[in-house]
Formats: structure tokens, sequence, C-alpha cells
């Protein structure tokens, strides 16, 4: 599955993807400044959505996981 067909499951992925282009637009700062961001903001938010944590059984599982995180990986260039 992609990330285009995971986001129309889960709507949520699509706010945080959101959220991560403003603040790349806004203040992309220094690499370290971008996974702070990640893992301190979004990332707690986005483990419940996709993975292990999700209540859509479509997306509990690695596949998703994965898919979704190199996705917001590589927009924050992380």
């Amino acid at each position: 599955m992609n990330f285009g067909a995971i986001k129309k499951i889960e709507p949520e992925l699509e706010k945080l993807e959101s959220e991560i282009v403003e603040y790349m637009n806004n203040s992309p700062g220094a690499c370290w400044e971008r996974s702070q961001f990640w893992y301190r903001q979004l990332k707690p938010r986005f483990i419940r959505l996709v993975g292990f944590n999700s209540k859509k059984p479509e997306l509990s599982n690695c596949e998703s996981y994965d898919t979704a995180y190199s996705a917001f990986v590589e927009i924050l260039k992380i």
C-alpha cells in the first residue's frame, strides 16, 4: 500500500503531513532541529495512527508503518 492510500484510510496522517510541510516552509532549521520536531511533537501522535497501535486493522502492520514513516522522514529530510 502506498502513502496516498494510507492517508485515505487515516486522514489524521494528512494533518501531520500538513504540519510538517508548514514547518519546513517556515523554519527548516538544522537536521537535529527537524529530528527534535519529529520525535517530540509528531511521532507520539503518529504511532497511534499507523502500525501496531492503529485502531484501523488495515493499518496495524509493519508495512503501513514503514511506508508512512519513510514518507515523513523524507519530507523532513532527516
